[in-house]
């Protein structure tokens, strides 16, 4: 049903008013197979070859992608609900598992760029892999940072606040390049789940040489990406008399560090999350107090008197 619906949506979403009228079409339709009466004054007027001339929005801008070989496509997320009932399902899951369904937008968006590219005459070119990353944003919902509570963890949230601070771009471990002291055998390792598991016999294509723990890192071979701390901030016609601002840590990855800086009045979307505190980075041992912050996925750089505007509550 994702895939369908997904791929649905990104070849065929034109505007928003299309979308509304064909779901009133689709309702009138099924009023009339129930054998109720349906007044003509309740049709449109629509004329149907007004929306054949409009070009699927998506498709349009999957084509920018391609010729400026740009990795991110914007999605709003109030097209996305208003297209169908099965993207409005679509919307749903992807507040409440954004983790899951993100990765197969991604998915899905990297076969439309391909077919895209192809109708455009890429095939005569020589291919090479392209991947889309998904960045939803503009939802229906702005949550208030002292409405974040346990139930939002690892769900999809909207923010709006003020840009208090950001930190030097730190280099983020990606995939590990491990190197074997004794033999020289080479093995990488991906994230999972934030962590780098660390090899712990030597295995190779040729068996390797079977030494425990004989592993070391090689830094200079290994993939790192881009991450940034920032600090998210009420503004002040947001705080509530006699209360001192409250604040929320953002991590930005990729290309979209750097994109805001202190000062700047932001709408950002982005997956909560929470992990425990550590009290000896060198022990297991965790407390049971966690520390929040939020995974961004989005940034929008929001015009003044623009905070505020948007309707406010809970996902």
């Amino acid at each position: 049903l994702v895939t369908s619906a997904f791929r649905d949506f990104l070849l065929n979403f034109k505007s928003v008013e299309i979308s509304q009228r064909n779901e009133r079409r689709r309702e009138r339709e099924e009023r009339r197979g129930r054998g109720e009466d349906v007044s003509d004054d309740e049709d449109d007027g629509m004329d149907d070859g007004d929306e054949e001339d409009v070009d699927p929005l998506y498709v349009k801008e999957l084509e920018k992608l391609y010729r400026t070989q740009s990795p991110a496509l914007n999605l709003d997320c109030i097209h996305l609900y208003n297209h169908s009932p099965s993207s409005r399902r679509l919307y749903n899951w992807l507040v409440d598992y954004p983790q899951e369904i993100i990765h197969r937008m991604d998915e899905i968006a990297t076969q439309v760029l391909g077919d895209v590219g192809r109708h455009i005459g890429g095939e005569d070119e020589e291919e090479e892999e392209r991947f889309v990353q998904v960045r939803p944003y503009h939802f229906r919902k702005v949550s208030h940072m002292r409405a974040l509570d346990p139930t939002s963890i690892d769900s999809m949230v909207t923010l709006q606040g003020m840009v208090l601070r950001s930190s030097p771009i730190i280099p983020d471990l990606k995939i590990a390049h491990f190197k074997c002291c004794v033999c020289g055998n080479t093995k990488e390792t991906g994230l999972d789940r934030g962590k780098i598991k660390e090899p712990q016999i030597c295995e190779g294509v040729d068996g390797g040489c079977g030494t425990k723990w004989s592993y070391e890192i090689v830094h200079n071979r290994s993939v790192f990406m881009d991450k940034q701390l920032v600090r998210l901030q009420e503004t002040p016609d947001e705080v509530p008399a006699g209360e001192t601002p409250a604040s929320v840590t953002l991590f930005a990855y990729d290309d979209i560090v750097d994109s805001v800086r202190p000062g700047d009045r932001v709408e950002v979307t982005g997956v909560f999350r929470a992990m425990p505190k550590r009290p000896n980075p060198k022990r297991t041992v965790v407390r049971t107090v966690f520390r929040t912050y939020v995974d961004v996925i989005h940034f929008r750089v929001m015009k003044a008197g623009e905070i505020g505007g948007a309707k406010k509550g809970k996902e």
